[in-house]
């Protein structure tokens, strides 16, 4: 798994083979928290034929309207995740 884009303080985009993932920071009220959703295949095609833009809409409305996507959390990814960020940092990202 690595990380493909990001924008800082918002979203990190990753990618683990055919698979991708978007790890969203989200809040309700005063606390903030993290969702990973992988992408669905109409999400896929989106991507595919909009690129980073559409991961920016994408992660815009998983921020606001978290509840919508929070069944599709996935915890099992999350190690995996936070590694492949942490690798992403670790070479240099920069304003995250």
């Amino acid at each position: 798994m690595h990380v493909v884009s990001h924008k800082p303080h918002a979203w990190f985009f990753l990618q683990d083979g055919d698979s991708y993932y978007l790890d969203v920071n989200c809040n309700m009220s005063a606390v903030g928290f993290d969702l990973f959703i992988k992408l669905d295949q109409n999400e896929r095609r989106e991507h595919h034929a909009l690129g980073e833009v559409y991961i920016e809409y994408l992660g815009a409305r998983v921020a606001y309207w978290w509840t919508e996507y929070s069944s599709r959390n996935c915890t099992s990814v999350e190690a995996a995740v936070h590694e492949a960020i942490n690798a992403y940092l670790k070479n240099g990202a920069l304003d995250v």
